[in-house]
């Protein structure tokens, strides 16, 4: 427990606050973004466990064993895979920034774009084993228009958990760095040789971090936000950023306590529907 608190510590320190995405404490509940409601609002018990994982205190109401069949703790619960969280997190991350950039001016976006294959190109893609050559890869995003103006751009999400037990003794700058490293190496020369495009991998953490990859995208997106919509850059960019906090932590929320085993109403297979 000791580990994690002052591992929670040095997060808050790095990124907490708003280094780079802006504490959730000051945005208006009902504020609008781009003309729609934008969602900033928390129940009572989602603002308890904010806080809670904001300064890394205990949980003391969490179910003592996990579905999966392990120990629970809120460590276990943001990284378990049973009942399809961590996916649920991935899309949701997925979805909202492919809606600000669609909103920022992009052409051609697409979200699980299937590659193309690589048959053709083994000569160029040989000197490179570790390449992620399967027929069925996808790319999270890919769109037209991010960074040049007929460029496509393609972009692949991973979230990871920097309070998980693997992660304890790593500076998050080295976190990111890892999983942005090990993005590129699966599919950025792909990209270059194949599709003829840029791989930009986008690395968050649930503690909402962002990688200097993913930094970029946003600031990016928040220049074609001034450039078409007349937005004022540093509040696009302020905007991008809390929106995409409260995405994660919404999602991060709804894993630590949401339901991991499929409902089964017991009975149900005796009623005689055929009455």
């Amino acid at each position: 427990v000791a580990r994690q608190t002052t591992r929670s510590s040095g997060i808050n320190a790095e990124y907490g606050d708003g280094l780079r995405l802006p504490n959730f404490l000051p945005a208006a509940p009902l504020q609008t973004s781009w003309g729609k409601q934008s969602g900033h609002h928390l129940t009572k018990q989602e603002f308890v466990d904010a806080m809670h994982l904001r300064f890394g205190l205990p949980f003391l109401d969490l179910p003592a064993k996990c579905p999966c069949g392990t120990s629970n703790s809120a460590d276990h619960a943001l990284s378990c895979h049973k009942g399809g969280y961590t996916i649920y997190r991935h899309d949701r991350l997925r979805d909202n920034f492919a809606e600000i950039l669609s909103h920022a001016g992009v052409r051609a976006l697409e979200t699980e774009k299937l590659l193309q294959p690589c048959d053709d190109y083994d000569q160029q893609l040989q000197q490179y084993p570790w390449a992620n050559t399967d027929r069925d890869a996808r790319m999270d995003i890919v769109c037209m228009g991010l960074w040049a103006p007929d460029q496509m751009s393609y972009m692949d999400v991973r979230i990871c958990h920097p309070m998980a037990a693997s992660y304890l003794n790593t500076k998050p700058s080295s976190l990111y760095k890892h999983h942005e490293n090990t993005k590129k190496r699966c599919y950025m020369r792909r990209v270059q040789v194949v599709e003829g495009g840029t791989f930009s991998p986008l690395v968050l953490t649930t503690t909402g971090g962002v990688g200097p990859e993913m930094d970029k995208a946003m600031k990016r997106a928040a220049k074609l936000l001034e450039d078409h919509h007349g937005e004022m850059y540093n509040e696009a960019l302020t905007a991008i950023r809390r929106r995409l906090r409260f995405c994660l932590l919404i999602s991060t929320l709804r894993s630590l306590r949401g339901c991991r085993t499929k409902y089964s109403p017991s009975g149900l297979n005796e009623i005689d529907f055929n009455l």
